[in-house]
């Protein structure tokens, strides 16, 4: 029963520390996405401020702005942001243990990654990167957990110490009760042993006395 419980709440762990990864990483996607529509925005009212000359070809102007208002996912992305925004969302999340991330293509080709991560494919997690945009192409954040077992064994010592506490209380109760029932049955057959040597001792000059009576 103990193993049993112990590991449905590995598993229930398990499942709470994927909830809080995709809760990081979708809040990271969204502040990138964020950042990245305020950089553009202000990109453009640059643009818009330096370029138009006359009231005439103004809208025209702007919905050429509209039509080029997504450039590549490639000039778009930041690592060192994203790599300062998972760890401050994860870290939120009460998450501690080492991670790897990835920005990889809809095909599996990997764009950027900040460390190798062909041993920890076990648990990994991803979101879509600029979710919103109707023309880029699609790019996924990645982050790989190596350690992740580990993590989860570790947050659950104080159960783990007390499961073991309790097995080990069983197994000496059991290991107690089993040695007192063989002491007392060793004394139950000394016992019979002894009234069998006293009632035949004592029949032995009792069945004299009797014959030298008669």
């Amino acid at each position: 029963l103990q193993v049993y419980w112990v590991h449905n709440t590995y598993l229930l762990k398990e499942q709470s520390f994927a909830d809080h990864i995709q809760k990081a990483l979708h809040q990271t996607i969204d502040e990138l996405e964020n950042w990245d529509a305020v950089k553009r925005q202000s990109e453009n009212l640059i643009m818009t401020s330096d370029s138009v000359q006359t009231a005439q070809w103004a809208d025209d102007f702007g919905s050429w702005i509209e039509v080029d208002i997504f450039p590549s996912v490639e000039e778009r992305i930041d690592t060192a942001l994203v790599d300062s925004l998972l760890q401050k969302n994860i870290w939120k999340e009460g998450v501690k243990t080492p991670f790897y991330y990835a920005i990889v293509r809809e095909d599996g080709m990997v764009f950027w990654k900040n460390q190798d991560m062909e041993s920890a494919e076990s648990h990994s997690y991803q979101a879509k990167l600029f979710p919103n945009d109707p023309v880029s192409k699609t790019f996924f954040l990645r982050l790989i957990f190596p350690e992740t077992s580990k993590y989860l064994i570790g947050s659950m010592w104080k159960m783990l110490i007390i499961s073991g506490l309790l097995l080990t209380g069983l197994m000496w109760l059991f290991f107690y009760s089993f040695l007192t029932i063989h002491r007392q049955r060793k004394l139950s057959e000394l016992k019979s042993d002894f009234i069998n040597n006293m009632t035949h001792e004592l029949k032995t000059p009792i069945a004299t006395i009797s014959l030298a009576c008669e």
